[in-house]
């Protein structure tokens, strides 16, 4: 009721005191017992390591289940259940991790960090980037330099 309250208030509050009672509120949650909370398969280890060891490879939902030993329908819920994220966001999250690794150098283009981080293409590149991180390539390597 006290955040209610606080985002009722007009403009000239301070938002700091929003930020604080959103953080007591996300504290209070973690401390909440997590009952029924199973460990996640032993499969489900293999398909990370694999789409962290690939993830610049065009991989299937057909592959990833047979190396799994499971339905890909199975695999699909599994995976967001214990990493709240699909599968497709998760290899979109590596692979813009690597390239704003390879955005370290900047003798590299864009073009080719987009390739080279198992994008198809450029402006593919820039939208997933832009998606997960709210900045597009250019101005996230500008901020770099």
């Amino acid at each position: 009721m006290k955040l209610f309250r606080e985002t009722r208030q007009p403009k000239a509050q301070c938002d700091l005191s929003i930020e604080s009672l959103l953080a007591e509120l996300l504290a209070a949650a973690s401390r909440l017992p997590q009952e029924g909370v199973k460990a996640s398969p032993y499969w489900l280890d293999r398909v990370v390591d694999k789409l962290e060891s690939e993830f610049r490879e065009r991989l299937t939902l057909d592959e990833l289940s047979k190396e799994a030993g499971v339905h890909p329908v199975h695999l699909s819920r599994v995976f967001r259940k214990y990493k709240r994220e699909g599968i497709g966001e998760y290899v979109h999250r590596l692979r813009i991790r690597a390239a704003c690794q390879q955005m370290l150098v900047p003798e590299i283009s864009l073009a080719e960090i987009a390739l080279g981080a198992g994008f198809a293409d450029q402006s593919h590149f820039t939208r997933a980037f832009h998606k997960v991180t709210g900045t597009s390539p250019g101005a996230f390597r500008a901020l770099l330099a």
